[in-house]
């Protein structure tokens, strides 16, 4: 009998949104992802390997946030134990060889990230951003063979933080160092997903300027008239093109917060997408901006969008494990083929079989 040709699938599971409530999470469904654009680039991101079992010490992988001292007022909110980790069920594949990706949970201004193992997975950096993933590669005896089901995953222990910015103690917008990576990689264009040149951006973002005293009133005017304008519709299909956000008149949080961070973007002011799944293994997304001196300011627009009463400009509830921190993020399976994707906030996968069919992935992030 002839050998079959070996086939490979790519399954990316988008960014999702699960519509949040002040201090509530509603439950997240899942729907199938669209593939990821391949594309060269001049080089690939770095890899380190941990080895089985063993801790990542938390100040090599956890950079601290690019912050003032002391001057974020922030207190603990809560402390998780957690496993981020990707159920695959095989039903009926010959498997050659699988590829899992999940985004490495780092300390930041938002979360202080202790106890991580990663079970041997590969540590790669996703350039510009400070974020990094995992790897998991399974080939050999280490795949499940029809009928099994396998589970990677990695633990750590998250302690959340809710703060609070003090506005009024910025009476000085300080000019930014153009040099800095913060600027040069916050500032520009994300592919389609985040555009400061864009015409309805263009448009609105030079009326709301001509009003703005400054950086930051600009920040809060655009704020206001994204939650006032659009609306909160289509959540939990990933992240749409400015234009199909546009014309469907809004979209889901990691939608409402693209226009958000290009209008910020317009005036050159560094902002970028906070990608986050909650403990209750709900899915959030949120934004915040840079003030040379002061750090990156918290500012969700969908939670103002859906609680026109509530003030979230520069306030954080600390209820969201921050995941990735950025919007069409550079990822490589590790085969010579790096790849362009909207957002990693939950997994994604890659598989080789002499037989396909019937292997299915959901993501199984636990908290206790």
């Amino acid at each position: 009998m002839k050998r079959p040709a070996a086939v490979s699938a790519l399954r990316a599971r988008p960014a999702l949104c699960a519509g949040p409530v002040l201090l509530a999470g509603l439950l997240a469904g899942f729907l199938p992802g669209a593939d990821p654009v391949r594309l060269p680039v001049e080089s690939t991101p770095g890899v380190e390997t941990i080895p089985a079992g063993e801790a990542i010490p938390a100040g090599e992988t956890t950079p601290a946030a690019e912050t003032t001292p002391g001057f974020h007022r922030v207190r603990a909110v809560s402390t998780h134990e957690i496993e981020n980790g990707v159920l695959i069920t095989n039903e009926h594949a010959r498997l050659t060889k699988l590829a899992v990706i999940l985004p490495l949970a780092r300390s930041n201004l938002y979360q202080e990230i202790t106890r991580v193992k990663t079970f041997g997975a590969e540590t790669v950096d996703i350039p510009g951003t400070g974020d990094h993933y995992l790897r998991f590669t399974r080939t050999g005896s280490d795949l499940p063979a029809a009928g099994e089901s396998v589970r990677p995953y990695y633990s750590f222990t998250v302690t959340l933080y809710s703060l609070r910015v003090p506005l009024e103690e910025i009476t000085t917008i300080h000019p930014y160092d153009r040099e800095s990576e913060i600027f040069r990689f916050n500032t520009g264009p994300s592919g389609e997903y985040v555009d400061p040149s864009h015409p309805v951006i263009a448009a609105i973002g030079d009326s709301l300027w001509a009003k703005s005293e400054n950086e930051l009133d600009y920040a809060r005017r655009c704020y206001e008239y994204v939650a006032a304008t659009y609306a909160f519709v289509n959540p939990l299909t990933g992240l749409h093109t400015l234009d199909e956000i546009f014309a469907r008149g809004g979209g889901d949080c990691g939608n409402l917060s693209s226009i958000w961070v290009s209008l910020v973007r317009r005036r050159e002011i560094p902002a970028r997408h906070i990608v986050t799944v909650r403990p209750d293994a709900t899915y959030h997304v949120w934004s915040d901006f840079y003030l040379h001196g002061y750090g990156w300011i918290p500012v969700d627009v969908t939670y103002k969008n859906l609680h026109p009463e509530g003030d979230f400009f520069g306030v954080y509830d600390g209820n969201g494990i921050v995941f990735t921190t950025a919007a069409w993020v550079l990822l490589d399976f590790g085969d010579g083929r790096p790849y362009r994707q909207p957002m990693l906030q939950s997994f994604n996968w890659w598989y080789w079989a002499d037989e396909t069919g019937g292997i299915e992935a959901e993501h199984d992030l636990r908290s206790k």
